[in-house]
């Protein structure tokens, strides 16, 4: 458990960490942001225009990435407090579901 919380928090922070970048504008450290941020745009603009989609819906896919990480760290955070799983209104706690678990990581 100490693992998934350690994973997320800094998939989380690495994902996070271009975002506030761009918020110190008296940094080198703007560049980096800057630069990832068009990185990211670029690549989406190019998968548009490759499939010959429309470019708007993928311009947001750095957005996209951002909140999927938080949805990620919320999960995690869940997990940790309640100790197991609220799946539907049944709790499946840790001990049971590692028991269970097909796959083994």
């Amino acid at each position: 458990m100490d693992r998934l919380f350690a994973v997320s928090c800094i998939s989380t922070a690495i994902v996070v960490a271009p975002y506030v970048s761009l918020l110190m504008w008296h940094s080198p450290l703007v560049w980096s942001g800057i630069a990832w941020l068009a990185v990211n745009l670029l690549l989406s603009l190019r998968v548009a225009l490759a499939d010959r989609e429309n470019p708007a819906p993928w311009l947001l896919v750095p957005l996209g990435i951002l909140v999927f990480h938080l949805i990620f760290l919320r999960a995690a955070l869940l997990l940790v407090k309640r100790q197991g799983i609220v799946w539907r209104g049944t709790k499946y706690p840790i001990d049971k579901l590692r028991q269970y678990q097909r796959l083994k990581l």
